[in-house]
């Protein structure tokens, strides 16, 4: 039988895409396969969408229409299509919307959050092939993720009396295990009991792949260094996170999507960025969502200025200006105008700052104190007015009216 394999060509093919982040980033280990398959699927039936006309005016956001009908074509079998729409709910890769006055609901598919691990997903992969040509002959009983788990298992299980991990799944386990020394910390201050986190979880009715999720980020995001009258009690920050858990996602999405489509500004400048944004998306969303989508112009504007030509504060300003005009027809020019625009107010600026040269000395700089020194000196020898010449006294007089001229325009 004649062997059906891939050449270059054929990469142009139909397929399912799935980004590596859903394989190989531990937060989505628990996601289904049947999931990812179908998140992969809506991700070409945006396509449809588009030429349907599924997009919102106001944002460009692409949405679909009863996914149910869509995915029970795949699955047949209306538990498990309703299953799989709450497993993407609860990951954070579908939103669902009830349309208020009718009975029939609104989706859109989310991006997963990006892992910084994922970068070097490709390096790590060719370091693993090299280091399995050099050992080729040796069998291996488990990979060392595998071993690393059953070591951080077996000493949660057997070794530690200080948490009772015998009811919690290994992936629960595992989560703990990596915070191990922050847990115990967090005991002996009296703010972390499993027990009440546990009740925490049943109280908000979490599954097993929602319940780590939100763990892992409250361990991420709880500050141990803070005053030890001022530790917050674990299972309340864990609920303060499940409440928060979009902005959070949101906010970590925002900080990738920065790194990724600004890589020629520096990471101050990317802080900034960051900060500005966080402020549009609260009072002008509109603008949030346009210049998200533009990123990677405003990166390519800035490099085309060339390295080291445009300031941080000229950055900065132009930056702000992106927020100040009503209408962006088109970003690229326009920002490339208001960093042109600040550069220029920058420079008259710096004109005007610039200490004026001494001007030589003339006979016009030098009258105004001559004949006021005059008038002095003649007031002075001649101590009276009434002893000055008519022509004297008219002199005088006359100065004496230019001096009050200038005393009054100073």
């Amino acid at each position: 039988m004649d062997s059906n394999y891939f050449y270059h060509n054929d990469i142009n093919e139909t397929y399912i895409q799935l980004p590596m982040t859903l394989i190989s980033d531990p937060s989505y280990q628990e996601l289904s396969s049947d999931a990812k398959i179908i998140w992969g699927l809506l991700v070409k039936l945006q396509e449809t969408s588009i030429s349907t006309n599924w997009i919102d005016s106001q944002t460009g956001k692409i949405f679909f229409y009863e996914l149910e009908v869509f995915i029970s074509k795949m699955v047949d079998d209306a538990h498990k299509t309703r299953s799989i729409i709450d497993e993407l709910v609860s990951f954070h890769l579908l939103e669902e919307i009830r349309i208020p006055n009718y009975d029939i609901k609104k989706y859109y598919l989310l991006k997963p959050k990006l892992n910084s691990t994922i970068r070097g997903f490709t390096e790590s992969y060719l370091k693993d092939v090299k280091e399995i040509f050099a050992n080729l002959g040796e069998k291996k009983s488990a990979s060392k993720n595998e071993q690393s788990d059953q070591q951080a298992l077996q000493f949660m299980k057997h070794s530690q009396k200080s948490l009772d991990v015998t009811m919690l799944k290994d992936s629960t386990i595992i989560i703990l295990y990596n915070y191990f020394s922050d847990i115990e910390y967090l005991m002996k201050q009296g703010v972390f009991n499993l027990s009440l986190l546990l009740t925490t979880k049943n109280h908000l009715r979490l599954g097993i792949p929602q319940f780590n999720r939100i763990l892992q980020m409250a361990f991420e995001h709880y500050d141990f260094n803070a005053d030890v009258k001022k530790l917050q009690p674990f299972d309340e920050y864990f609920k303060l996170i499940h409440d928060n858990q979009e902005i959070l996602d949101k906010e970590e999405l925002l900080k990738s999507e920065i790194t990724d489509k600004l890589p020629g500004i520096s990471n101050s400048l990317k802080k900034f960025v960051y900060q500005e944004l966080i402020k549009a998306d609260e009072h002008f969303p509109d603008r949030f969502e346009f210049i998200l989508h533009n990123l990677r112009v405003i990166n390519t504007v800035y490099e085309d200025f060339g390295t080291g030509t445009v300031p941080d504060t000229t950055f900065e300003k132009a930056f702000r200006r992106l927020f100040m005009k009503e209408q962006i027809h088109s970003l690229a020019p326009f920002f490339k105008k208001a960093i042109q625009l600040v550069q220029k107010e920058e420079q008259k600026h710096t004109a005007i700052k610039q200490p004026k040269q001494d001007k030589t000395t003339t006979d016009s700089d030098t009258k105004p104190k001559n004949w006021l020194e005059s008038v002095v000196k003649i007031d002075k020898d001649a101590q009276s007015v009434d002893k000055m010449t008519e022509e004297e006294k008219a002199e005088y007089f006359k100065k004496a009216e230019q001096l009050k001229d200038i005393l009054r325009d100073l």
